[in-house]
């Protein structure tokens, strides 16, 4: 009932293997695909070691010219970095960042950018330190809250008062260049020899300066820096008067008046517009001072606060009088500051060097401090070709000093004591004795002013022969105080 059947199928052996020249077509297609295989493995394997090799290469100069890139960006960057906190902290040496700037500006524009507004910021306070004294500028920048705004402080203050003598005869006789030449001239080295010794100018008076010591910082000695300065001026306007007789314009002398008082310091004015600068009593007397240059004969002035102020035996002075000055009641003792003591300051320094101690008792002399003032004060004039001063060119002041130029003299010594004896007699109300010396040293030293003055004043209390005291009753030389009452500025 079931049915199986048998399927048999007959191949030729040819149709399981194929023929030799088929089997060896297949066998060269099969080595080709074999040896493309090969030579894509090599060809990856010489990619990967050609990627070894120049992937370190390419990121040692990525890192090169990354450097690079940061060094370009961090050299200007660090050294505006370096101004700027010079700025912060007003370190300032007088020289301006800005040609820096433009000799070596930062190729990144952004750098440049910044580094061109920055010269000009520093450009601007450096302008600024010449309107305003530069102490008081330090303390804007650093960002004291009372330098922006109204404030005094009491303080005791060193004033100067300098004035030149006859300017206004001296300005008329000159041609508007000429007088423009001679005030630049002068006023830049009494400035600067103002600033040499520590002081402040706050004020340019026309043909004056008003300088203060010891404010609106504290200062060592200042009664001793300002006189320093006075004497200095003086040795200063004598090389002046060379350079200016060189291009026959007239000579000047100058006058100063110093005083040591008590002042309230600081911003004065209204709230939007203010100064730097003292008030008081003490800045009226210095001015007085100074008028009484005129009266006297004599170049600086001091009172006796300064001269209780100087250190002792630094400086020789004479005492030239007690004067009541026009506008104020009380009396005030007035020395002419001669000179530098400088037997006092050798024989301290001849001590010092012995203890080990020599630095503390060598002090500057005012005539190398006069020239040194006059050769920097030409070359910074000499940078401004458009100043109309420097339209005639300064000459070298001589340097052919003697040894003792700074000093005192023995002569000078021996005039001061006389007039300081005549003085004496004179306030002591002993006019025929101060008559007598008063005479005897115009007889050396006619020129002296002083002594006239102090003569003329003993004359009118001797009788004609000189034997006796006229013009004047006992009741009148019991109260005498031997004060001298002036009755104009």
């Amino acid at each position: 009932s079931h049915t199986r059947w048998l399927l048999v199928m007959v191949l030729p052996v040819v149709s399981y293997s194929p023929p030799p020249k088929e089997r060896e077509q297949l066998v060269s297609a099969a080595n080709l695909q074999v040896d493309a295989l090969r030579a894509e493995i090599t060809n990856l394997g010489d990619a990967y070691l050609q990627s070894f090799i120049i992937f370190p290469v390419i990121a040692a100069l990525s890192v090169c010219i990354a450097l690079a890139l940061a060094c370009g960006m961090s050299y200007p960057l660090r050294q505006l970095d370096s101004r700027m906190q010079q700025l912060a902290e007003f370190n300032s040496t007088g020289t301006s960042v800005k040609p820096i700037f433009h000799k070596r500006p930062s190729p990144i524009i952004e750098v440049s950018n910044l580094q061109h507004t920055f010269g000009r910021l520093s450009d601007g306070i450096e302008a600024f330190t010449r309107f305003v004294p530069e102490t008081v500028v330090r303390r804007i920048v650093r960002g004291d809250p009372r330098a922006a705004r109204l404030h005094v402080t009491r303080r005791e203050v060193t004033i100067m008062f300098s004035d030149i003598r006859d300017f206004t005869a001296i300005s008329e006789s000159l041609s508007e260049e000429d007088l423009l030449f001679v005030l630049t001239r002068y006023l830049s080295v009494m400035t600067r020899l103002v600033e040499d010794f520590n002081g402040i100018v706050t004020e340019v008076l026309g043909d004056g300066l008003l300088a203060f010591w010891n404010t609106p910082d504290d200062l060592e000695e200042h009664a001793a820096k300002a006189c320093d300065a006075a004497l200095a001026q003086q040795q200063a306007i004598a090389f002046l008067n060379q350079e200016f007789a060189s291009f026959n314009l007239p000579s000047l002398q100058i006058r100063i008046g110093l005083h040591t008082g008590s002042v309230l310091s600081g911003n004065l004015g209204s709230e939007s517009k203010m100064k730097f600068g003292c008030l008081g009593d003490p800045i009226n007397l210095a001015s007085r001072l100074e008028g009484l240059c005129k009266f006297y004969g004599v170049g600086v002035i001091c009172s006796s606060d300064t001269r209780a102020a100087l250190p002792q035996g630094h400086f020789f002075c004479r005492r030239l009088d007690i004067v009541q000055v026009k506008g104020r009641r009380e009396a005030t003792e007035i020395f002419e500051v001669v000179g530098q003591d400088k037997d006092r300051d050798h024989a301290e320094l001849s001590a010092a060097l012995a203890a080990g101690g020599a630095q503390q008792c060598v002090r500057s002399s005012t005539v190398e401090s006069a020239l040194d003032a006059i050769g920097r004060s030409t070359v910074e004039l000499s940078k401004s070709s458009s100043h109309v001063a420097l339209e005639k060119p300064t000459i070298p002041v001589a340097r052919e000093l003697s040894e003792n130029s700074n000093s005192v003299s023995e002569e000078v010594r021996s005039r001061v004591e006389m007039y300081e004896t005549a003085l004496a007699a004179w306030q002591s109300a002993n006019f025929l004795e101060a008559c007598r010396i008063a005479a005897e040293l115009l007889q050396t030293c006619p020129e002296d002013v002083a002594a006239s003055r102090l003569l003329e004043r003993s004359r009118q209390f001797v009788s004609a022969d000189g034997k006796s005291v006229v013009g004047i009753s006992k009741e009148e030389l019991d109260e005498w105080k031997g004060v001298f009452v002036m009755t104009e500025k």
